[in-house]
């Protein structure tokens, strides 16, 4: 056998509902919606929030958008 490998978790995915990301920031979402004809079904995507707008995308123009989690990935710092 092989050697154990640790893995270590250094992302945190959250609920809408439990927290929002800072304002016009991009993150990691999983989602569910419709966009340009395209059905999406717990797909990754990068979203980002604002209170005047709520979630919105700038690659999609969604016609309904569900926010199932999202994760910020600034612990990478670009790695």
């Amino acid at each position: 056998m092989g050697k154990l490998t640790v893995v270590q978790d250094i992302i945190r995915w959250y609920r809408p509902a439990e927290k929002h990301p800072a304002p016009d920031l991009i993150v990691v979402a999983t989602i569910s919606g419709k966009a340009e004809g395209i059905k999406f079904d717990h797909t990754l995507a990068t979203l980002m929030w604002s209170e005047e707008v709520g979630w919105y995308s700038l690659d999609w123009d969604y016609e309904y958008l569900i926010v199932h989690a999202w994760c910020d990935l600034e612990p990478f710092k670009g790695v």
